[in-house]
């Protein structure tokens, strides 16, 4: 049986709580709050004196026992002679870790296990990367840190995709918590009432992404030039095209219009030093000196200057100091080579705000957008702006998961817990990560809702496990696959209802005793009736609860064992048909029928109904007369 203590923070004496019902919020993050209320008379005088802040509170979990929590704020009132408390509490994990500074940053290729490290540097809390989390790959980061330690936790969780589970000073990292467990919830046994969702609030068709910003102001332009003059004594080298000098003091000029530029020039074992003065007021030297033949290269010289036209002078300076060709005076003396042709190369302004960045920014177009316009625009998301990104390729993958055009459905369903004999044993705890399924059904409508949900979050009494827990679900976004299939679905029956419409009102026109007379023949109430149907692959061949079911070419035909006039039909894949991609859809060709095509399709692709794994189930759905 589940526990609730109070533990005092000075003596470290622990008194059992008894009379509350206290509420735990436990989610995919780690993070655990829990609310309680008491009155002064449910429990003993002590454990309720020691509900103050910063005492604790020990608590078994529906996991995890001896939970303990900090007490961060309490109130207490008095009505009449009744003396009650309200007392918040968050678990020490997001309690002590919101207080522990990591002033250090690291940066670079980070692994998902030296970030961890990271953020928790200088607290006591451990963690262990479980088996689904191994294969994450590094992230590169530009700097991590600076922070408090649940905050490089929070972006951890966000870059690198993972769910935490907390047993006190242990963190245990997943890439997804929980497991299908063996629960159904059903509007004709344990559910009272069921909302879908379906919201395209953060739908968008395609994207851009902005990496990393260059460090410069400037870029190299497309053009190039010669110089305009030189002085002093000069030679030409015929086999390397190139004028030379060794007498210090020759120059040559030109002028440029643009931010810097760099020069192009022959380096050599005899190099020495040029000095370029531009405008008068700045100089840059440069040497050319390398211990090789001469051979062609581009030299920065300065880049940065104000966007105009500039003057320059270079000037033969004389020799490196760094050159042990060309020191003492039995050496020989430095040559500098000067090229006929453009080598001068200029910088420039950036023409516009994409040359600032070391990539070009990247456009992600879902493949699907065609399908998704709103009144045939496209529809964008908000843009990725991350220094981290250095390249087009990292940024493609982030536009990827963010441009999603499919919408996101949300389940909130209010439903009961019943303690059943029969049923210990066989059906599992609903926890946090979890997945079940669930179906809802109505006489009129027949199946409104069959699907998988999963638990992201859930406030719940770990004291009382029959206690209804609230709980919110994620159901998965539906695909391409699922909304085609809705849509031919939702107009065949309304071209279905039209003509019913037509048909009836014609025939009330022309025979209202004839048309009462067929309603009676047929046993007709006023309500169409519900007929479902289980359709197993086994062992290489489909089979039914009722009825023949046989393949014909790339379809699966379902045979009634009766005759229905039809209002519509539905099919819905096991989870085992879910976890592989297929969705199954269904048709039938006249009005009057006891013959269903049921089809299946893969990755937008029909596939044959022996091609689905073993042991696939589908559900067939009929409402008519």
């Amino acid at each position: 049986m589940n526990q609730l203590f109070v533990q005092d923070k000075g003596t470290k004496q622990e008194y059992e709580i008894v009379g509350s019902s206290p509420r735990i919020t436990d989610g995919i993050d780690g993070k655990k709050t829990m609310e309680l209320q008491i009155e002064a008379g449910f429990t003993d005088p002590i454990s309720f004196e020691a509900l103050v802040g910063r005492n604790l509170l020990i608590v078994d979990e529906r996991v995890h026992k001896r939970q303990k929590y900090v007490i961060r704020n309490f109130s207490k009132s008095q009505d009449g002679n009744v003396l009650s408390k309200s007392v918040s509490a968050t678990h020490i994990y997001a309690f002590l870790l919101s207080k522990n500074r990591v002033d250090e940053v690291i940066q670079g290729e980070l692994t998902l296990e030296k970030a961890f490290a990271h953020a928790l540097k200088g607290s006591k809390f451990t963690f262990k990367i479980m088996d689904d989390a191994k294969d994450i790959k590094p992230i590169k980061n530009e700097g991590f840190g600076d922070a408090f330690s649940i905050e490089l936790i929070d972006t951890i969780i966000s870059s690198y995709k993972i769910e935490l589970d907390v047993n006190n000073y242990e963190i245990y990292i997943h890439k997804k918590i929980g497991k299908k467990i063996n629960k159904t919830l059903d509007t004709r046994a344990n559910i009272n009432g069921l909302t879908v969702t379906i919201s395209e609030d953060n739908t968008a068709t395609r994207g851009r992404g902005f990496g990393k910003q260059k460090e410069e102001k400037d870029t190299i332009s497309e053009s190039a030039m010669g110089y305009e003059s030189k002085t002093g004594t000069w030679s030409f080298d015929n086999s390397l095209k190139a004028d030379f000098t060794n007498k210090p003091g020759a120059t040559f000029t030109f002028s440029f219009t643009g931010t810097g530029f760099r020069f192009v020039t022959l380096t050599s074992k005899l190099g020495g030093k040029w000095e370029f003065k531009i405008d008068d007021d700045k100089t840059k030297t440069i040497s050319v000196y390398k211990d090789q033949s001469p051979k062609k290269e581009t030299i920065k010289v300065i880049r940065g200057l104000e966007h105009k036209k500039h003057k320059v002078v270079a000037t033969f300076k004389g020799k490196d100091s760094k050159n042990p060709n060309t020191k003492g005076k039995k050496t020989a003396a430095p040559t500098m080579y000067l090229l006929r042709d453009n080598v001068i190369e200029t910088y420039r302004e950036y023409k516009n705000e994409n040359e600032k960045y070391v990539f070009e920014p990247v456009l992600f177009v879902h493949p699907n957008e065609k399908d998704f316009l709103i009144d045939g625009q496209p529809t964008w998301a908000e843009p990725i702006k991350d220094d981290a990104v250095t390249k087009a390729e990292d940024m493609n993958t982030l536009l990827k998961e963010k441009v999603n055009p499919f919408p996101e459905v949300t389940v909130s369903i209010d439903f009961e817990e019943f303690e059943i004999e029969e049923l210990k044993g066989l059906e599992d705890e609903l926890n946090k990560g979890d997945t079940l399924h669930v179906i809802a059904d109505t006489p009129e409508h027949g199946i409104t809702f069959e699907d998988d949900v999963r638990a992201v979050s859930m406030t719940y009494n770990p004291l009382d496990s029959t206690e209804k827990p609230d709980v919110t679900f994620t159901n998965v976004q539906k695909d391409m696959f699922d909304l085609q299939l809705e849509d031919r679905r939702r107009i065949r029956n309304q071209e279905r209802y039209i003509k019913e419409q037509k048909n009836s009102l014609f025939a009330q026109i022309q025979a209202a005793k004839s048309e009462l007379s067929d309603l009676i023949e047929k046993g007709k109430t006023g309500s169409p009736q519900n007929a479902g149907f289980s359709l197993v692959f086994k062992g290489g061949s489909w089979g039914s609860s009722a009825g023949d079911v046989y393949i014909d070419g790339s379809d699966l035909i379902f045979e009634t064992p009766e005759n229905y006039e039809m209002v519509y039909a539905t099919v819905d894949g096991s989870s085992l048909l879910k976890q592989n991609g297929i969705t199954p859809s269904i048709d039938y060709e006249d009005n009057q029928t006891d013959t269903f095509i049921i089809s299946f399709f893969q990755s937008g692709k029909k596939i044959k109904p022996d091609q689905v794994p073993d042991t696939s189930k589908i559900s067939v759905g009929i409402v008519g007369y």
